[in-house]
């Protein structure tokens, strides 16, 4: 219909309502792809959220049980201070006892072995022929 008229150029008018359309249709392409990316981007931060609220709450929970752990750390510590001072003070009781006990018994079979290789020692001698 453009290239009937004779005044205007239909041709050249033509090619520039085809280049303006495949123009605009690159253009809506360039557009879509960029809402595309817009809305992947929009849903792996989302999910990048969601899973930064999840280690924090996690980590919440952590920390205290951390300070319940070692509140009860605490408290077992002052017990087993406790009963540690209270052995240690039964054993020292018992100290000077045991060793007074263990002298005698020493002293004991000190005596017993010397006595028995005076007697001994000359039977064995003879047994061994050793002069």
């Amino acid at each position: 219909m453009l290239r009937s008229i004779p005044l205007l150029p239909g041709p050249e008018l033509y090619d520039i309502f085809d280049e303006l359309r495949k123009s605009r249709s690159s253009l809506d392409r360039k557009v879509e792809q960029a809402a595309t990316s817009l809305r992947e981007t929009s849903d792996l931060i989302s999910e990048l959220e969601n899973d930064l609220l999840d280690r924090s709450e996690k980590i919440k929970i952590l920390r205290d049980k951390i300070d319940r752990y070692s509140k009860m750390a605490e408290i077992e510590e002052d017990k087993a201070r406790v009963i540690l001072k209270e052995i240690q003070c039964t054993l020292d009781r018992g100290k000077n006892i045991e060793r007074l006990y263990s002298l005698g018994i020493n002293l004991i079979t000190g005596t017993i072995f010397f006595i028995l290789g005076i007697v001994a020692g000359p039977m064995l001698s003879k047994w061994l022929n050793i002069n």
